[in-house]
């Protein structure tokens, strides 16, 4: 949270202030619980959150082991003016890809429209989509037959996935069940 300087404020009044620590990939989320759980004196339910993630994320990498090939795919958690914000590198959104057996499209770095140019060049075969945002767009139809992902093999197969958008966004308790609904739905690609 912040700005800076109300965290400065808060801490000037004497309350207690800790930062959780930021974490890269899926190990995000078992940093943030070992700290978290240090701080509340939780550690023993830490440790059982920890181990029951964990098992879930070794599970997908077991099945992903399987994949014979690793199908292109696109993660958006909006539209804006018709252009897909993709999850590019560094982001929550790709390493999600990754662990369910994915090929990230985007190859840019952080949360970045994709021009439709850009989308039907990468040709990604399955998209996956926040569930609040297509309701917003008037329904999967009218985000499928959008000029920038109709023209794709996802959008000509109309293989999608709809996500929340906090399991988009951030690591947590159920993003393993988020990534095995993906890994499943790559694995239907696989199939055909």
């Amino acid at each position: 949270m912040g700005p800076p300087a109300v965290m400065d404020n808060l801490a000037a009044t004497g309350m207690r202030i800790e930062y959780v620590p930021e974490g890269q990939g899926p190990a995000r989320y078992v940093e943030r619980v070992e700290f978290i759980a240090g701080v509340v004196d939780k550690e023993d339910r830490g440790a059982e959150l920890i181990a029951s993630y964990t098992d879930r994320i070794d599970a997908l990498q077991v099945r992903r082991a399987k994949m014979e090939r690793t199908p292109r795919a696109l993660l958006s958690l909006a539209v804006r003016d018709g252009a897909p914000i993709a999850a590019g590198a560094e982001t929550t959104g790709h390493d999600m890809i990754e662990i369910a057996g994915g090929e990230n499209v985007a190859t840019f770095e952080g949360w970045k429209p994709m021009s439709a140019e850009a989308v039907i060049a990468a040709a990604p075969e399955i998209i996956f989509l926040s569930s609040a945002h297509i309701d917003r767009m008037g329904g999967i139809g009218a985000v499928m037959d959008l000029p920038s992902i109709s023209a794709t093999p996802a959008g000509q197969n109309q293989s999608y996935l709809m996500l929340n958008a906090q399991m988009m966004l951030q690591f947590g308790p159920r993003s393993p069940v988020a990534m095995a609904d993906m890994m499943a739905s790559l694995e239907a690609i696989l199939a055909d």
